[in-house]
């Protein structure tokens, strides 16, 4: 997660930078390509993240609806009238 951080603080860094009027032309595009790549891995971090809080909340609610349910019947509405 401190990878994470540190990635987030440098583009914010590199943000800082391009609003900067006197900053040559050449060196605002490399910093935006810099912004481009750390924002691409950023995103692709925040999806794994965003799959494994998916996972952790499914299992919690399988497992939550497991114990509610341990006391009922099962119900087949295939075979109800």
């Amino acid at each position: 997660m401190k990878d994470f951080e540190q990635s987030l603080a440098r583009l914010e860094e590199i943000n800082e930078s391009i609003k900067d009027a006197g900053l040559p032309l050449e060196k605002s595009i490399a910093l935006f390509e810099e912004g481009l790549k750390i924002a691409k891995k950023l995103e692709k971090d925040l999806k794994k993240v965003e799959q494994k809080v998916e996972i952790l909340i499914n299992s919690d609610d399988s497992a939550a609806s497991d114990t509610d349910n341990k006391d009922k019947e099962p119900e087949f509405s295939l075979f109800s009238g």
